[in-house]
């Protein structure tokens, strides 16, 4: 026992922090997997729309103006994303330093406090992350919709 901590607490507090790390890598490269779909994405509609502005633009007008609304909102998905990697990476970091105010706290007791309030700030993030991710997905239904009513027609892709 280290000044009351018992070593149960002990491997409690040195695996907590790894758990939480792992989480947060695998929802970052989830993301982005993500961000780098969509701009694949992207470049796919815009090839796309240059080979039919070659054919005939006027023949072609509709998926034109469909290629077009598409991209507007893969571009709002992908701000999305970079948004919510770049607060994961944020999270993360908050998360390192809560290990290290949890190692610095067996030598001075107050940053036991310093990482409380870290680790809150770290789930603040990733809520923060969470919702612009749920945000992104919203959209990217509009997406599909959008797809589906310039194939199929105006009425078929929607709700």
């Amino acid at each position: 026992m280290l000044d009351g901590i018992t070593s149960q607490e002990v491997i409690t507090r040195a695996l907590a922090p790894g758990i939480a790390l792992t989480a947060l890598v695998f929802y970052n490269t989830s993301l982005q997997n993500r961000f780098v779909y969509i701009t694949g994405r992207i470049r796919e509609l815009n090839r796309e729309a240059r080979q039919l502005l070659d054919e005939d633009p006027r023949r072609h007008a509709a998926r034109l103006s469909s290629v077009r609304a598409q991209v507007a909102l893969m571009r709002k998905r992908s701000f999305n994303i970079r948004r919510a990697v770049l607060i994961v990476y944020s999270a993360l970091t908050t998360l390192m330093l809560t290990v290290f105010s949890l190692a610095g706290s067996l030598v001075w007791p107050v940053l036991d406090t310093v990482a409380v309030v870290l680790f809150c700030l770290c789930f603040a993030l990733l809520t923060s992350a969470a919702i612009l991710s749920a945000r992104e997905m919203f959209i990217a239904l509009k997406t599909v919709d959008e797809d589906i009513a310039s194939s199929f027609g105006e009425s078929a892709g929607r709700h």
